[in-house]
């Protein structure tokens, strides 16, 4: 009887340990969270998972690509493919099947990580469209977007690299491609008068990264200073071009509404790049000055758990607890006519 008592006594202590570890945990939660809360007075912060959630719902796609009619709609189709040479080496296949069968008439690609000198620019080439790469000038391999038109939807883009208003390190990263695109007069299609003409900007935002020791962005003020930059090339678009539509797309790296609570609490949240309430101001601020919409909770206004990334090292695909970090975001004229 003694090693059964024994034993049951080892597990008593254990469980009681792990309970004491919990109740520290929520403690420092609880802590994070008043202190956040003097911080930041105006930012409403949920005290639970469920409070995070309450009044959102799952929803069902609205549309699908058997409804899709080439001669009246414009597809448009972004992705963070994380090296589009990788890609091409494992799922060449699957994305020759991904262009015939969904057919966009844009595909803007991120972080594709190539390199001119390697010959990226052979790489990934489809029947029927042209391209535009944007490469990294400051390090091989790193960063990168790409663009891709349909030669019938328009046979002559306009691609530039960067922003329009100065050098930057966006050009020297490969970050931003602006298109302008104006609609071809010999296709069939017959498109609404206000999208016969649009500009498309591709990019890849840098994240503000995270020292784990201390909690903090280190790459923060970079990063604001990104978007700083970034408004100012919508707005010199805007008052160059006048009421031609903008829409932006890509990879957005910030977490901006109530979709995106995957870890045990707020506070361990905000030790997440991209959901520091800087990072997610700046992003409001981002689509106020240059009136845009994000398409998504447009169509979705009380969506949840609908996500573009779920972590591998937190096994975020099998309890689906995921960041929607890519998107679309388009000039408000044009807002009610997306599906």
């Amino acid at each position: 009887a003694l090693p059964l008592r024994t034993s049951m006594l080892k597990c008593s202590v254990e469980g009681f340990s792990r309970n004491v570890k919990a109740m520290t945990a929520r403690e420092r939660d609880m802590l994070q969270l008043v202190s956040l809360k003097s911080r930041y007075p105006n930012e409403k912060i949920p005290r639970s998972r469920r409070e995070y959630f309450q009044g959102s719902i799952t929803h069902r796609r609205k549309f699908f690509n058997r409804h899709f009619d080439k001669s009246r709609f414009i597809k448009l189709i972004t992705w963070n493919v994380a090296s589009l040479r990788n890609i091409c080496a494992k799922y060449h296949s699957q994305l020759a099947h991904l262009m015939k069968y969904e057919q966009p008439d844009v595909l803007c690609l991120q972080e594709t990580k190539l390199s001119s000198s390697a010959g990226g620019d052979s790489i990934a080439r489809f029947e029927g469209y042209d391209f535009f790469d944007a490469v990294s000038l400051e390090k091989r391999g790193y960063s990168g977007t790409r663009t891709y038109v349909r030669k019938q939807f328009c046979s002559s883009p306009i691609h530039t690299e960067g922003f329009s208003h100065e050098a930057s390190q966006a050009c020297k990263q490969g970050r931003v491609i602006t298109t302008k695109i104006q609609c071809s007069q010999i296709s069939p299609r017959s498109v609404h008068p206000t999208l016969r003409e649009l500009f498309v900007v591709n990019t890849y935002v840098p994240t503000s990264g995270l020292d784990k020791e201390t909690g903090t962005f280190p790459k923060l003020s970079s990063r604001l200073q990104w978007d700083h930059e970034l408004r100012q090339h919508f707005r010199h678009i805007q008052s160059a071009n006048g009421p031609i539509p903008l829409i932006w797309t890509g990879d957005f790296n910030v977490l901006f509404d109530l979709d995106h609570y995957w870890k045990d609490s707020y506070a361990r949240m905000m030790q997440t790049p991209g959901f520091s309430f800087e990072e997610r101001n700046s992003f409001r601020q981002t689509l106020d000055d240059s009136q845009l919409v994000d398409c998504f909770r447009h169509l979705y206004p009380q969506s949840a758990h609908s996500y573009s990334f779920w972590s591998n090292m937190e096994k975020g695909r099998l309890g689906n607890r995921g960041l929607r970090l890519d998107g679309f975001a388009i000039s408000k004229t044009i807002a009610p006519r997306i599906i």
